[in-house]
């Protein structure tokens, strides 16, 4: 007979990754509060396909103090039509897609949490990342992560 501790709990494992994005997103926001203009953020994933997408996401300020989040066609998908089906999901969730390749949405800079919740559709619902422990930020050539150093609790065992 299965412990109740052996048996999986689907809900306990989609409850564990939706607070690592929790996480992800407070991680970016405190980021994105601290940017400056002319050194950009770019958050990506380590891994890739060598003919797949490319998870890759630029902030910015702009020269009107908007927090600018751009993403390059390209690296949504290298070739159609699963391509214009992500311009058209990151379309949908209010983002602007440009004449020279990329695609843009911008918020006022004090709304850092928009926009890490902004990057987190993206990433997770247009990419398809399992969860930020595949990702990276990149600050004036200095890398993080946002993998989370404690493990994630468990749920409590039903007796």
């Amino acid at each position: 007979m299965a412990d109740a501790s052996d048996v999986f709990s689907e809900s306990a494992f989609d409850a564990a990754i939706d607070r690592v994005w929790v996480r992800f997103r407070c991680e970016l926001a405190d980021q994105l509060d601290r940017l400056r203009s002319g050194h950009p953020i770019t958050v990506y994933a380590l891994w890739t396909e060598m003919f797949g997408p490319q998870p890759t996401i630029v902030f910015t300020h702009t020269g009107n103090n908007r927090l600018r989040l751009t993403v390059a066609d390209c690296d949504l998908y290298p070739y159609g039509p699963e391509d214009q089906d992500r311009i058209d999901m990151l379309i949908a969730d209010g983002w602007r897609s440009l004449r020279d390749g990329t695609c843009i949405r911008e918020f006022a800079q004090r709304r850092v949490d928009a926009a890490a919740m902004c990057a987190q559709y993206a990433l997770r619902e247009v990419w398809g990342v399992p969860d930020p422990s595949y990702l990276v930020s990149d600050n004036d050539d200095v890398l993080r992560t946002f993998i989370t150093p404690h493990a994630a609790a468990r749920e409590p065992k039903m007796r």
